[in-house]
C-alpha cells in the first residue's frame, strides 16, 4: 500500500522531532545551522518557526498521520521562496520526492508563490538527484558550505560548493501535466 503524505501546520507537540532533526547527524550535517544546535537553541528555534505567523511557511509532513519531518519556505516574499525539506524518519524510502511534489503544490496553490528554489550541499547526493528532478540547475556559490573537518592532527576547514536550483510555477504545472 502506497504511503499517503499530508501537511499541516506545525504543533508544540512536533518539537521533540524538530530538535532530533538538529541532532541527527545524517540531516544536521547538511543544515545551515550545523554545526549541531544545543538542545535549548534547537528549542528556541522550533518555538519561532512554529509560531502563528511563522507556521504557514513551516509545515510539518506525515505519512499516514505520523510527523516524518518538515518543509520550509524561508525567505517567503510572496513571490519567491527558498524551499528546505528534511524528514528525521524514512530516508530512503522514496518520501522525499513525495514530499517534494506535495510541498511544491502547497507553494504554487495555496500560497501562490511565482519561483521556488532550493540550495543543496554538493555532497549531499541525494538531495542533488530530488532537485535535478523538479528543477533547473540554476547556479553555483563556490566554497560556500564548511564542511565539519572531524577529528584528526590538520582539522583545516573544508570548503564545499552550494548548487542552486528553481522552478517556476509554470515549469511546475508543466511537469504535474507530464505526471497526470
Amino acid at each position: 500500500m502506497a504511503s499517503m503524505l499530508t501537511l499541516r501546520p506545525p504543533r508544540l507537540d512536533d518539537e521533540a522531532l524538530a530538535v532530533a532533526l538538529h541532532r541527527d547527524e545524517a540531516v544536521a550535517r547538511y543544515l545551515w545551522t550545523y554545526p549541531r544546535l544545543n538542545m535549548l537553541a534547537a528549542r528556541e528555534w522550533f518555538i519561532t518557526a512554529a509560531g502563528a505567523e511563522q507556521g504557514t511557511y513551516f509545515p510539518a509532513i506525515l505519512e499516514d498521520g505520523v510527523t516524518v519531518g518538515f518543509g520550509w519556505f524561508g525567505n517567503c516574499d510572496g513571490v519567491n521562496a527558498m524551499l528546505s525539506i528534511a524528514l528525521v524518519r524514512h530516508r530512503g524510502k522514496g518520501l522525499g520526492y513525495e514530499a517534494a511534489r506535495l510541498l511544491l503544490a502547497y507553494a504554487f496553490d495555496d500560497l501562490k508563490l511565482h519561483r521556488v528554489s532550493t540550495t543543496v550541499v554538493e555532497a549531499n547526493v541525494p538531495a542533488r538527484k530530488l532537485a535535478e528532478r523538479f528543477g533547473t540547475l540554476e547556479g553555483r556559490m563556490r566554497e560556500a558550505w564548511e564542511a565539519d573537518p572531524g577529528v584528526g592532527a590538520s582539522r583545516q576547514p573544508v570548503y564545499i560548493d552550494v548548487l542552486v536550483y528553481g522552478v517556476l510555477e509554470a515549469e511546475w504545472r508543466a511537469l504535474e501535466a507530464a505526471h497526470g
